[in-house]
């Protein structure tokens, strides 16, 4: 299966290409449709999933409870919290490394800091109580271990089991979400609390301001729709009443 643009699409056909059509036809081809829309989510969606996580039991679910924290608190990658090292968080300063940000190697040398802000730092604390423990359990070390959030194991966690923990999780808790959303979460809420979008930006760690607007714009579209339907509804009951 191979993914191509809408926009490739039209111009091999324009120049008279047939592979288009004939990958199409024998179920090769996905024709991506672009950037799609970002539907953030509010606090009420925060206190309402950790309301659901409270009573799950077990080491996945402490993980799961904090990871939903620190994303929606923090603004970061989900690659970005999983591969966090335990020494890149300072609980004296509150400030924390980003040792694996998007594009290392490539366009960034990583060394970027986020600041754990007030609302979350309890959240940390408690992890960080419990990592200790669990690791204790294992007969390990809690200093010892590099990862800041490890596995059942004491380990990393590869891609496909963070994906996994959160997937069983969230069903067992009844949440409707992704770890991905939360980050354009972060985003809003900081925009809604009057946040300069260069702040947010440098928050973000996008290469440019340019990558924060269009960010917000797929929120925003969103917002734009909701906010019409809200409108018309209000009108049409008003129109009932009267």
């Amino acid at each position: 299966m191979c993914t191509i643009s809408l926009a490739s699409t039209s111009f091999l056909r324009l120049v008279g290409n047939a592979t288009i059509d004939n990958l199409r036809q024998r179920g090769l081809l996905n024709l991506d449709p672009g950037p799609q829309p970002i539907v953030p989510k509010d606090e009420a969606w925060l206190r309402d999933a950790l309301h659901r996580l409270e009573p799950l039991e077990g080491w996945t679910a402490e993980v799961v409870r904090f990871a939903v924290q620190m994303y929606y608190g923090s603004g970061l990658r989900p690659k970005e919290l999983r591969l966090a090292k335990f020494r890149d968080l300072d609980t004296q300063t509150w400030w924390m490394k980003v040792s694996s940000p998007k594009g290392l190697g490539r366009w960034t040398a990583g060394g970027d800091r986020i600041l754990v802000t007030d609302d979350v730092r309890p959240a940390v604390s408690d992890f960080l109580d419990r990592r200790e423990r669990h690791l204790r359990s294992l007969g390990m070390k809690s200093e010892a271990v590099e990862p800041l959030v490890p596995n059942v194991d004491g380990y990393y966690y590869i891609g496909s089991g963070w994906s996994r923990a959160r997937y069983t999780t969230f069903r067992k808790a009844g949440i409707v979400g992704d770890y991905r959303v939360l980050r354009p979460s972060f985003a809003k809420e900081m925009k809604s609390m009057g946040v300069g979008i260069e702040s947010v930006s440098r928050m973000l760690r996008h290469t440019s301001v340019t990558t924060t607007e269009k960010f917000y714009a797929r929120m925003e579209a969103v917002d734009a729709w909701s906010e019409a339907a809200s409108r018309k509804a209000a009108r049409k009951n008003r129109l009932i009443i009267d």
